[in-house]
């Protein structure tokens, strides 16, 4: 097919005119859509997520002998009308979560895995808003709670009493 001077062909004569490899021509429609200003703007209209590191870490300073993947963490980024909570395993090098668009987060322990024998604390940064393309870094501690003492035979109460002399 020759085209003149000053036409422009369109993806149909392109097509058919059978001149090109079709590889190349959906090259030239990839280019073609990439470079388009309409996508241009439309890729630029979504906004870059917030990022959330989630940091396991335990102190098993009393007895206790977990690990941070024995924990499960949630974070809470539930807005009205919609409802996520993303569960992960603990890691003590720390789980990313993305995709938070400026709507607030908790994270709390995973509250179908309870774990008994163990405090928990969270960092400041498990709560809050968190801007676009900002991180926040949310350190979970469990620490090994201290057994309860043992009560031993000698510090109980001392009762002191006297039989009656019955014989003589």
């Amino acid at each position: 097919m020759h085209v003149r001077k000053g036409w422009h062909m369109n993806i149909p004569d392109i097509l058919n005119a059978r001149v090109v490899s079709k590889p190349f021509i959906m090259t030239m429609l990839f280019f073609f859509l990439v470079s388009s200003p309409a996508i241009s703007i439309y890729a630029q209209s979504i906004p870059p997520s917030g990022t959330v590191k989630i940091i396991t870490h335990v102190i098993n300073d009393n007895g206790g002998t977990k690990q941070a993947s024995d924990f499960s963490s949630c974070i809470d980024t539930s807005s009205p009308g919609s409802s996520r909570v993303h569960c992960s395993s603990g890691n003590e090098q720390g789980n990313v979560v993305s995709s938070i668009h400026n709507v607030p987060f908790k994270v709390s322990e995973d509250p179908t895995t309870p774990h008994t024998g163990y405090t928990v604390s969270y960092s400041a940064g498990c709560s809050g808003s968190i801007s676009s393309g900002a991180t926040s870094t949310c350190t979970i501690t469990y620490n090994d709670s201290p057994p309860a003492p043992i009560p031993s035979p000698g510090n109980g109460p001392i009762t002191i009493f006297s039989l009656p002399k019955i014989f003589g």
